[in-house]
C-alpha cells in the first residue's frame, strides 16, 4: 500500500531533481517528450516539448490517484485508469513516485 500522505512530497523531490538537471522524459506509449518547468506548493508545471500548452500535476490529483490505486488492493491498474487525461499527468505520477512503475508491457501501472 502506498502512503497517500507521503506521495506528494516524494513526487516533488523527484520532480525537483528532474527540473534541476533539465531532464527530458517521454510518455511510454505515445513517446511525447516532457520537462518539469516549475514546482509550486500544490502543483508541478510541466512543459510539452512537442508544443502546446504547458500542463500541470496537482497535489489533489496525486492524492486521488494514489487512493484509487490503494482501493484496488495495490493490484496492477490499466494505463490511464489512475488519471485519464492528460497523459502527461499519469506519466509524471508514475515516473516520479518511487513505488510506482510500468509493467513489462507498458499497459499496467504496478507497485514496486
Amino acid at each position: 500500500m502506498i502512503i497517500v500522505e507521503n506521495a506528494w512530497e516524494l513526487i516533488c523531490n523527484a520532480a525537483k531533481k528532474a527540473m534541476l538537471t533539465q531532464m527530458i522524459y517521454c510518455s511510454l506509449k505515445e513517446h511525447k517528450a516532457y520537462r518539469v518547468l516549475l514546482l509550486e506548493n500544490d502543483k508541478i508545471i510541466i512543459e510539452r516539448k512537442s508544443g502546446g500548452q504547458n500542463g500541470e500535476l496537482k497535489k489533489s490529483t496525486v492524492e486521488r490517484a494514489i487512493k484509487r490505486f490503494n482501493s484496488n488492493g495495490g493490484q496492477p491498474m490499466k494505463r490511464r485508469s489512475l488519471i485519464e487525461k492528460p497523459v502527461l499527468e499519469e506519466t509524471a505520477l508514475v515516473l516520479f513516485h518511487p513505488n510506482l512503475s510500468w509493467d513489462e508491457t507498458g499497459d499496467f501501472i504496478i507497485e514496486v
